[in-house]
């Protein structure tokens, strides 16, 4: 397994960021080649990018979701990728997003080091671009609130069914 993990600290209390970071469907906002990203349910979401010129597409999972703490998540379809986002708040009105991906792929075949820079170099240039999003959207609205655990919803708001329509 290859793991990734990069942080990034953003001015902006952890409510907001948390806000800003559940709104899938912005990310084409701020993540070059990404096309559109669709939440059909509270768990599940349809990816699309253009990469190189290629179309991918891709389904994720949500299987933990807490309010103003952490989402993390798998591919269900495409790369064999899992993810976390952990949101700490060490001074007030500052949070610090932590992002980990962890390639599923077999452990003895690795990662290409030159395909895992090239993936650090692509996170790091995401995360300045949501860092420049949140702060210029500094705003706790539309974010989802509810709770996710082990794939099941726990507590809802009903966003998803909101932004599915």
């Amino acid at each position: 397994m290859t793991t990734i993990e990069q942080a990034i600290d953003i001015e902006v209390p952890a409510a907001v960021a948390y806000a800003r970071i559940t709104r899938f469907e912005d990310y084409p906002e701020f993540i070059a080649g990404l096309e559109t990203v669709r939440q059909y349910d509270d768990t599940h979401l349809h990816w699309v990018a253009r990469i190189d010129q290629r179309p991918l597409e891709w389904e994720v999972e949500i299987m933990q979701q807490e309010k103003d703490r952490c989402i993390a998540w798998y591919h269900l379809s495409g790369a064999r990728i899992g993810g976390r986002i952990d949101i700490d708040e060490p001074a007030p009105g500052r949070s610090r997003l932590t992002i980990r991906l962890d390639s599923l792929a077999d452990p003895a075949a690795g990662l290409p080091a030159a395909a895992s820079r090239r993936l650090q170099n692509g996170i790091a240039g995401a995360l300045a671009q949501l860092k420049e999003y949140i702060e210029t959207h500094a705003s706790a609205d539309g974010g989802w609130r509810g709770e996710i655990r082990d794939g099941q919803v726990i507590s809802g708001d009903g966003a998803a069914a909101r932004q599915a329509r």
